[in-house]
Formats: C-alpha cells, sequence, structure tokens
C-alpha cells in the first residue's frame, strides 16, 4: 500500500485514487516533475480570523503571488492594504506608513513555507515538519482534504494544526489546494480561501519579477 503520504501527493496532484498501487507510484514520481514545471502560482483570497471573545470574524480580502525562485507575496486589499513579502525565510511588510519592515510572525511563515513546499515539489520537506494525521476523500465531489499536525518545536509555538482542502479536477487551475484552516493553540482559527487561481510553467515576465523587489 502507498503511505499516507504519497496518498495526499496523489490527491494534491488531482490524479485518481483507484489505480494499481504500482501505477500510482510512478504517477508519484511523474507529478514529482510535473510541479518542478509550476514557477508561478498567484489566486485572490479571502481570509477569516475567528478569534475568541469576538463575535464576528476578522475579514480580509487580497491576493497571493508565490514564484519559485523569488519568494511569496501576500497582499492585503481590504480593509487595509497590507503587502507581506516572504523571501529566504524573512518576512516584510509594506504598509502606508513603512516599506519592507523585517517582521517575525511565526505562524505567516509557517503557512508560507507549506505553501512553498507544496508548490516547488518539495515534499519531503513538508512530511520533515508536519505529520499527516487525517485524510478524508469525497469521490462524488472531488474534494479532499488533509489534517496536518508539526512535528517542528517552533511551528508547535506557533499553530496546533493545518487543515489544508483541494479539489479535484481534469482543469490544470482548478486543482490542487483551495482552502487552508490555521488552528493556533489557543484556539483561535483562521481560514483562507482561494480563488481565481492562475499558473503559470513559463518565463515569468518583468512585471511579476518587479513585483517581488
Amino acid at each position: 500500500m502507498l503511505s499516507l503520504f504519497k496518498t495526499l501527493v496523489v490527491l494534491l496532484s488531482g490524479s485518481v485514487l483507484n489505480q494499481a498501487v504500482a501505477n500510482q507510484i510512478t504517477l508519484v514520481d511523474q507529478l514529482h516533475q510535473a510541479y518542478n514545471q509550476v514557477v508561478y502560482f498567484e489566486a485572490d483570497f479571502t481570509q477569516e480570523k475567528h478569534i475568541k471573545y469576538l463575535s464576528k470574524p476578522l475579514v480580509s480580502k487580497g491576493k497571493i503571488k508565490f514564484a519559485k525562485e523569488q519568494g511569496m507575496i501576500w497582499e492585503i486589499t481590504e480593509p487595509v492594504w497590507v503587502k507581506t513579502k516572504i523571501q529566504n525565510n524573512q518576512i516584510f511588510k509594506t504598509t502606508s506608513y513603512q516599506t519592507n519592515k523585517q517582521v517575525n510572525d511565526v505562524q505567516m511563515k509557517a503557512v508560507a513555507q507549506i505553501l512553498t513546499e507544496l508548490l516547488s515539489s518539495q515534499l519531503d520537506r513538508v512530511e520533515s515538519q508536519f505529520n499527516v494525521s487525517a485524510l478524508q476523500m469525497d469521490e462524488t465531489n472531488g474534494i479532499w482534504q488533509v489534517k496536518l499536525l508539526p512535528k517542528a518545536v517552533m511551528i508547535k509555538k506557533a499553530l496546533h494544526e493545518l487543515l489544508i482542502t483541494g479539489q479535484v479536477s481534469n482543469e490544470f487551475d482548478q486543482q490542487g489546494i483551495s482552502r487552508i484552516k490555521v488552528i493556533d493553540n489557543n484556539g483561535n482559527q483562521t481560514d483562507i480561501a482561494f480563488e481565481s487561481v492562475h499558473i503559470k510553467t513559463g518565463t515569468l515576465t518583468q512585471e511579476v519579477l518587479d513585483a517581488f523587489q
């Protein structure tokens, strides 16, 4: 039987689960190579922070950009503009009052790290830092969900668990991760939903490169 993590790899790539084990292992290798070709990922997101003792969630909207050799950008456009850039394991925030101020946000770093590793096909790193504790699949609707529990001490301090939801689809831009839920050690939850996903496998435009400067 395939390991639970290899099954996750198959799900993340939108492949079929009922193939022969030998074919699945071969497919995992092929999908590994396919992810290596993804150089750019962009999507709109809606984020809801559910904090204890607050009657309503804190809602923000924006865009996420990931370039394999450049890093990741979380740009909040509503309700207040904030751009967070993650490069070389460092976090820089830009607001209306400050530019590229280095900050320490362990939770943001953990979420950015797992997304980077999945999109960069560094799946061995995900497995080294997280335990896959549960995996569910709705074959009728093509929806999957996996629960990840942190192994690393620093990540454990920032969050209790991650729930990643995705979709199986024949459409390249519609498969993969669609939602992330972060639960911290105080029971607070952050829900991030992605839509309008755009994936690029060719050479990046100068406009995209400039965004990471």
